[in-house]
């Protein structure tokens, strides 16, 4: 079984202000968040924890692994995708243009595009072992590839990504299952809602 956790809450996240593949930190808040995300997980048996290497989903994965104890890998295919000219920039001082070109043709601001990241993430879980349970702590727009990918193994289709999972904002903390038999679900009732927003 694989289990799926955004990282805590940061600063930024409450601005909110971009962050992209910028390093922003865990807040108070944060931590909180990853204990009580902790205490859900504490009852399952994990074998391995694997997360994004920033710091945000460092924290999250360490704090959760003191009521766990389980080996940590860091794997910087597990990264939020990188929102090039955006990063640092607050979401209220960004054009409807730019979204547009974050969308649609992410290289014009050096941005990833969502089939790029679909891609690396898809060859991240190429590797994984599926007779270990694993947790993986990561960032939004990750999750929302992976609930993709868990409907879409095989290509990308940015229309159909916009349709089944671009729409709904994940909640710091929040926490998935995805057997690979069965559907991509929310562990602890339902944490995400629909959202006319990115994530980032």
């Amino acid at each position: 079984m694989i289990y799926i956790v955004r990282h805590g809450q940061t600063d930024w996240n409450l601005v909110p202000r971009i962050q992209g593949q910028l390093d922003i930190p865990l807040n108070e808040q944060g931590r909180r968040e990853a204990v009580i995300s902790a205490k859900q997980i504490a009852s399952l048996k994990i074998d391995q924890i694997i997360s994004s290497d920033l710091s945000r989903a460092k924290e999250t994965a360490t704090i959760i692994n003191d009521f766990i104890s389980a080996p940590i890998h860091y794997d910087p295919r597990l990264r939020e995708a990188v929102f090039g000219d955006l990063q640092g920039i607050l979401v209220k001082d960004i054009s409807e243009e730019a979204w547009r070109a974050r969308k649609y043709e992410p290289h014009k601001i050096h941005a990833e595009s969502y089939a790029e990241l679909y891609e690396r993430v898809k060859s991240f879980f190429s590797e994984i072992d599926e007779t270990k349970n694993t947790l993986i702590v990561t960032h939004a727009g990750v999750v929302k590839i992976i609930k993709y990918l868990s409907q879409h193994p095989n290509s990308f289709d940015l229309k159909e990504f916009e349709e089944t999972a671009m729409q709904f904002k994940i909640k710091n903390t929040a926490v998935f299952t995805w057997d690979k038999s069965e559907k991509f679900q929310s562990l602890v009732n339902e944490q995400w809602e629909k959202s006319n927003c990115l994530e980032f």
